[in-house]
C-alpha cells in the first residue's frame, strides 16, 4: 500500500526539461517496442510474432490493429508518422494514423535485419541500425533519404538519441559492446562499461564479471546520464559435480553474493553535447530480494527515465517485474524501500558482492521498487497526466504503472507505508493483439522466457533458456559444462532437423536437452516431457536469421559455392542437406565425438567451435588448413574471401 505524501507528483512527471535536454519529458530518447503519439494519448505496440502494430487510446480505451510485416521489432515517432523496424524483410514501414485508420503509407530499404529506431523530438532525423548488416543509418525525417551510415561491430541493436542531437549510442548483442557515435564528427568511439568482479561460486576466489547489453538503452530527459541495461555474468567458474556429473552451479548463490546472472543498469554521466564520461559510470544492482520467499532476478530489456528525471524504470523480462529506482544517489548507502532494513529484506551491488575491479566505475545503491506486471515486459511509455505504461510481449498487453505512487515510495523527502511482501502491481492489463502461435508454441513461449516458473530455474536464480540463448539465438559465451568449456549455439530456425542436439553426440532431441539443461543446470524441478516438448516447438517455430549475403548476386557468393563443394576442400562432405549438416559427430579439435553443426545462419553466431575458441568466420576459415575439418590450405587469400561470402549467404 502507498500513502501518497507529494501531491504535485503527478505534475512533476509532466515537466519540461531544463536547456539540454528534450522539450517535453515524455519523449523517448532510446528505441523501444513502444512509442506514443504527438498528443500521448494513444500507445503504439508491435507484436512481433503477429506481424501488427497495434493503437491504444488511453482515454476511450479501444484498440486498433494494423498489418506491418515480418517481424516488427521497435517503433518511434517522427513528427506525425510512425516508423516501425521489420526484421525479417529488410525494411521499416511508415504507418500514418492521422485518418483515425492506421495504414502503411511507404517503406523504407534497409539492411539485414533492422532492429532499433530512433527519431529526434523535431522529427527532422531519424537513426536506425541494421544489425546483421552492422551498420547505423541516419535519414532526413521527411524524405527519408539516407543521409550517412556508420559501420559498428557486434550486430548493434539498440539506440539512444542526445537530445541535442549532438550524440548518437549504440548498444550491440555481443561483446559488451557499446559505442558513442559523434553526429558533429562522424567519429565511432567504443565506450568502456564498468568493470565488476564476483567470486568463483565453486572456490570462492575473485573473478571478473563479464558484461553484455541486454535491451534499450536511453538518455535522461534532461541530457545528463545514459542509462544502458547490462548483464554481467559469470563464465569462469568451474563446473561442479551433481547429479550424475552435471553442473549445479549456474544458478548457486542465488541471493547470496554475485551469481551467474547479475542485472545491473550502467549509468553514464554526459557532458553537455553528450559526450560519455565513462571513468565516472556506476553500475546499479538489479537483483532484489524482496521477501524470506522470493528474489527477482532477470536480464533487463529496457531503462525509460520519468519526465521530470528522477525515477527509472527497468523492465526485466523473463520476471515479469519493472523495477523502478532512484536516478539520484539518497545518500552514501541505500535508503531501500520501507520502513526499516529488516522489513525491506533488500540485497544491493555491495551485499551481493559485485565490486569494482578498477578505478573510476562504482558499484552504487539506489532505493528500489519491484512492480509486479504481466509477463515478458519490453518498454514503457509515457503518456497524459503522468501515466506510464508497460508494454508485456508475451502476454501482447498493456498495463498502467501508478508513477506517481512509485515516485513518493523512492523518495528520501517523504514517509511512506509500504510493505514489501506485498509489492504493488501494474493495472488491469489491456490485451492489444492476438496470439499468431500455436498453443504448443505459445506454451513453449512462456517457458522458454521464464525465470520465475520453479520447473524451469531456481528461485532467485534470474536464470531462463533465454539468458543464453538471447532472443532463441546465442549469447557469444562459453559456459564450463561437466565435459569442458562449451559456446552457447544459436536456436534460430527449425532445431529439430539438427537432431541429435548439443555439441556431442549426447542428447537425441530438443525436448531432451530442454529437460536436461532446466533441472540439471538451470536449478529447475520436474520439468515434464510435455512441456519440454512445447519448449520445442515454440523454438522450431523461430525465424532463421536473416544473414547479410542472404539472395546476394555477387559474383564472390557463386565463387565461394564452388569452392566449398570442390571435393579437395570438403565443406560439404559433412555440410549438406537444407540445414547443411549431416548430423553425424567426428574426432576433431581434441574432442573425441564432436556433431556436425549447421551452417544456417553462421555469420550471425560468432563465435566458432565447440569451445568459442574462434573468434571470427575468416579465423575459422584460417583454422582448418591441415584437414581436422575440411582443407583450405590449399586456398589463396581471394578464394577465403569468396568461400566467406558464401557462408555468409547462408
Amino acid at each position: 500500500m502507498f500513502k501518497k505524501t507529494l501531491a504535485s507528483a503527478a505534475c512533476l512527471l509532466v515537466m519540461g526539461c531544463t536547456t539540454g535536454g528534450v522539450e517535453d519529458g515524455r519523449f523517448s530518447t532510446g528505441s523501444s517496442t513502444v512509442a506514443a503519439s504527438a498528443d500521448y494519448s494513444i500507445v503504439y505496440s508491435v507484436d512481433t510474432e503477429g506481424g501488427t502494430l497495434a493503437a491504444y487510446d488511453v482515454d476511450d480505451d479501444s484498440v486498433r490493429n494494423v498489418e506491418v510485416g515480418a517481424q516488427p521489432t521497435r517503433v518511434a515517432r517522427a513528427g506525425d508518422d510512425l516508423l516501425v523496424t521489420l526484421r525479417g524483410q529488410r525494411e521499416i514501414a511508415v504507418v500514418d494514423d492521422r485518418g483515425g485508420e492506421m495504414q502503411v503509407v511507404d517503406r523504407i530499404p534497409t539492411g539485414a535485419e533492422p532492429y532499433g529506431v530512433i527519431a529526434s523530438e523535431d522529427g527532422s532525423r531519424v537513426y536506425y541500425s541494421s544489425s546483421i548488416s552492422g551498420t547505423v543509418h541516419e535519414l532526413d525525417g521527411a524524405t527519408h533519404e539516407e543521409l550517412r551510415t556508420w559501420r559498428v561491430q557486434d550486430q548493434p541493436r539498440w539506440l539512444a538519441l542526445h537530445p541535442t542531437g549532438e550524440s548518437l549510442y549504440v548498444g550491440s548483442a555481443f561483446g559488451g559492446t557499446l559505442s558513442w557515435i559523434d553526429l558533429d564528427t562522424d567519429d565511432v568511439v567504443p565506450m568502456v562499461l564498468p568493470e565488476l568482479g564476483g567470486n568463483d561460486l565453486v572456490s570462492g576466489d575473485p573473478i571478473t564479471l563479464i558484461p553484455r547489453v541486454t535491451g534499450d538503452i536511453t538518455v535522461a530527459p534532461n541530457g545528463k546520464t545514459l542509462l544502458v541495461p547490462t548483464l554481467y555474468v559469470d563464465n569462469e567458474s568451474g563446473a561442479s559435480a551433481g547429479n550424475g556429473g552435471i553442473t549445479v552451479q549456474y544458478y548457486a548463490g542465488a541471493g547470496n553474493g554475485s551469481t551467474r546472472f547479475n542485472p545491473v543498469a550502467v549509468i553514464v554521466p554526459l557532458t553537455d553535447g553528450g559526450a560519455p564520461v565513462t571513468s565516472e559510470a556506476e553500475a546499479v544492482d538489479l537483483a532484489t530480494q524482496i521477501s524470506s520467499r522470493e528474489v527477482v532476478n532477470s536480464y533487463v530489456t529496457s531503462m525509460t527515465v520519468s519526465p521530470d528525471g528522477e525515477t527509472v524504470y527497468a523492465t526485466m523480462e523473463t520476471a515479469s517485474t519493472v523495477v523502478a529506482f532512484s536516478l539520484t544517489r539518497t545518500g552514501g548507502a541505500s535508503t531501500g524501500i520501507g520502513p526499516s532494513a529488516a522489513a525491506q529484506s533488500r540485497t544491493s551491488a555491495v551485499d551481493r558482492g559485485m565490486r569494482p575491479v578498477s578505478g573510476g566505475s562504482t558499484a552504487s545503491l539506489r532505493s528500489i521498487l519491484p512492480i509486479e506486471v504481466d509477463a515478458g515486459p519490453t518498454g514503457i511509455v509515457f503518456t497524459t497526466d503522468g501515466r506510464a505504461w508497460v508494454h508485456n510481449f508475451l502476454d501482447r498487453t498493456l498495463a498502467r504503472i501508478d508513477a506517481s505512487g512509485a515516485h513518493d515510495v523512492l523518495s528520501p523527502s517523504t514517509e511512506v507505508t509500504y510493505n514489501i511482501d506485498e509489492r504493488p502491481r501494474a493495472g488491469s492489463p489491456v490485451v492489444v493483439a492476438e496470439s499468431a502461435l500455436t498453443p504448443d508454441e505459445e506454451a513453449g513461449r512462456a517457458l522458454f522466457f521464464s525465470s520465475t516458473d520453479t520447473r524451469m530455474a531456481a528461485s532467485g536464480a534470474g536464470v531462463s533458456c533465454s539468458t543464453c540463448h538471447f532472443e532463441g539465438r546465442n549469447d557469444g559465451l562459453s559456459w564450463p559444462l561437466e565435459d569442458g568449456d562449451r559456446n552457447t549455439p544459436s536456436l534460430a530456425g527449425e532445431v529439430s532437423l539438427t537432431e541429435p542436439v548439443t555439441w556431442t553426440d549426447a542428447v537425441a532431441t530438443v525436448a531432451d536437452e530442454a529437460m536436461i539443461t532446466s533441472s540439471s543446470r538451470m536449478g529447475g524441478s520436474a520439468l515434464g516431457r510435455s512441456a519440454a516438448q512445447r519448449i520445442a516447438s515454440f523454438i522450431d517455430s523461430t525465424p532463421e536469421v536473416d544473414s547479410v549475403l542472404k539472395g546476394s548476386l555477387d559474383p564472390a557468393v557463386a565463387r565461394g559455392e564452388a569452392i566449398f563443394n570442390r571435393e579437395d576442400v570438403g565443406c560439404a562432405d559433412c555440410h549438406s542437406g537444407v540445414a547443411y549438416t549431416d548430423n553425424a559427430p567426428y574426432a576433431m579439435f581434441g574432442e573425441p565425438m564432436v556433431l556436425t553443426r549447421s551452417l544456417v545462419g553462421i555469420s550471425a553466431s560468432a563465435p566458432y567451435l565447440h569451445d568459442g575458441s574462434v573468434a571470427t568466420l575468416r579465423q575459422l576459415l584460417e583454422a582448418v588448413q591441415e584437414g581436422e575439418m575440411g582443407d583450405t590450405g590449399m586456398l589463396s587469400g581471394g578464394e577465403l574471401d569468396d568461400l566467406e561470402a558464401y557462408l555468409k549467404s547462408l
